[in-house]
This record gives structure tokens, C-alpha cells and sequence, in this order.
């Protein structure tokens, strides 16, 4: 089945989205506002840089998918 439409994912499986994954959450980490989200394993997860200065998407340490400490 394939399902062309603009709405994102969340709004047409709101319940198995929601079931399945933690909700994202916003903090600062080392003065860098990021999204993070819980894994399996109890680690909060990046999901999106979120800071106005250019120079933080340039840093090594924040990508999405990196495991905060």
C-alpha cells in the first residue's frame, strides 16, 4: 500500500506512533538546545539540533542519533 498525502506520520498512526516510541523532549544540553528522545536502554537520544548559533550543527558531539552522557 502506498499513501500519498502531506499530513505527517504522527497524525494518521497517532496510536501505534504513540504506543511504540517516547515522546520527544526539549533540553539543554552544555547550553545547546537539542530534542532528545528515551531509548530502550534508558539514554536520551538526539533527534534535532535546535540552536540559533551555526556553529553547534558544526560540532561532532550533536547529530541526530547521538547518545547523550
Amino acid at each position: 500500500m502506498i499513501l500519498y498525502t502531506m499530513m505527517p506520520q504522527e497524525l494518521i498512526f497517532q496510536q501505534s506512533y504513540h504506543q511504540e516510541q517516547s515522546q520527544p523532549k526539549l533540553i539543554n544540553h552544555n547550553g545547546i538546545p537539542v530534542i532528545v528522545e528515551e531509548n530502550e536502554q534508558k539514554q536520551q537520544q538526539i533527534v534535532r539540533v535546535l540552536s540559533t548559533n551555526p556553529q553547534d550543527y558544526l560540532n561532532e558531539n550533536y547529530y541526530p542519533g547521538q547518545i547523550l552522557s
